[in-house]
């Protein structure tokens, strides 16, 4: 399940500017229960953010974003960009649970 789909969204996340939204399919793997417009709207939320970048391999920027909310669900993203691109990829995208 290596598809991905792409949405022209302009966001804006550790003061980068990204012209698109790649969304890899794999959360559908265990995670049917989301889809790609709730992804979207997860990733307005993260929309002028700085988050620390937590790995750094061939170019790639990889961070992991919790929890973002969606109406009060808390869910977690994880997200890479290239530094030579200008778009922003959701590698995953899943539920968590909320810390009492």
């Amino acid at each position: 399940m290596g598809d991905k789909n792409i949405y022209d969204l302009r966001v804006r996340v550790n003061n980068r500017v990204f012209n698109q939204v790649v969304i890899d399919q794999h959360y559908k793997i265990k995670h049917s229960e989301l889809n790609d417009e709730l992804i979207l709207n997860l990733v307005m939320k993260i929309h002028n953010g700085n988050y620390h970048v937590e790995e750094e391999k061939d170019g790639f920027s990889y961070m992991t974003m919790e929890p973002v909310f969606y109406g009060d669900l808390p869910f977690k993203l994880i997200v890479t960009f290239y530094d030579e691109d200008d778009y922003l990829g959701i590698v995953n995208a899943y539920r968590i649970r909320r810390k009492k």
